[in-house]
């Protein structure tokens, strides 16, 4: 499992004038949100995060506790923010070492090698098996990615378009507002209902609330944000499954630089997650 930063000054001031500052191709993958333990929302959101802040991250490690369990991560960057190395230790100790090119787009991650077409396509290969196209257009009130996603055949071992997921970021002002996704299959059917999320912000322009739902009656969380003084001291978030809560997801105690230490998740079942981040800065 692979841990990732998340940013936490919420303040998006962020003009798309300069597309190519965000560096989406220095991320391994541009498909959706990743599991919410890792704290890490979408590229573009958390791409915004690195230009804004440039926090100057030296390392950052998290220690885990889960099901009586002790696993413990870690991630170490550069100066100029990028990820260059990660350890973890769940079951056993596993590193991996991230190459990038001189124009800072990843071409190496572990197994996953990376082929760039163009300024905004490339191919993602697995132990040298493409295994998806991303590519990405961006405007001043929106971004737009689009992923295909690739198999083989058992037969001949041919290759074949398995899938297609579209997303797209909306914009208002300087602020994103809303994410859709669209996921269709190899027959070009719509696979379920698209993906919605909502992001609501204050007057002082601090994020207050994003609603994640696959339409009006399946929500599947709702992200809450609590401040004080207009200082971040807490998130929470409650998770649904069919409309029933199933956890509650706390972040808490932010360092200087609006990052959260701690994290513990509270399961329905009554199973309890909890970790603690330190962060070195250069």
């Amino acid at each position: 499992m692979k841990i990732k930063v998340f940013f936490l000054c919420l303040l998006i001031n962020v003009s798309f004038t300069f597309a190519e500052e965000l560096h989406l191709f220095r991320f391994e993958s541009l498909s959706d949100f990743v599991d919410v333990f890792t704290g890490n929302d979408l590229p573009v959101y958390e791409s915004y995060m690195n230009i804004l802040n440039r926090q100057n991250i030296k390392q950052q490690k998290i220690f885990l506790v889960r099901d009586n369990r002790k696993e413990y991560f870690e991630r170490n960057y550069s100066r100029e923010g990028f990820l260059v190395s990660e350890i973890s230790h769940v079951h056993d100790e596993n590193q991996y070492f991230y190459v990038y090119d001189d124009n800072n787009n990843i071409i190496k991650s572990g197994d996953f090698t990376y082929k760039y077409l163009d300024s905004a396509t490339r191919e993602v290969y697995f132990r040298n098996e493409l295994q998806k196209k991303e590519s990405f257009v961006v405007s001043n009130d929106k971004v737009n990615i689009t992923v295909i996603y690739y198999s083989f055949t058992t037969s001949d071992n041919a290759l074949f378009e398995s899938s297609k997921r579209f997303y797209e970021y909306q914009l208002q002002g300087k602020k994103i507002k809303k994410f859709t996704s669209e996921n269709y299959n190899r027959l070009g059917k719509l696979s379920f209902n698209p993906r919605e999320i909502i992001f609501e912000y204050n007057e002082q322009g601090n994020i207050l609330q994003i609603i994640d739902s696959y339409g009006s009656d399946d929500i599947r969380s709702v992200r809450n944000f609590l401040y004080k003084d207009d200082q971040l001291v807490e998130i929470c978030i409650e998770n649904f499954t069919k409309g029933n809560p199933n956890s509650i997801i706390t972040f808490s105690e932010f360092d200087k630089n609006g990052n959260y230490l701690l994290y513990k998740e509270v399961w329905s079942s009554g199973k309890i997650v909890s970790a603690r981040r330190e962060f070195q800065y250069y």
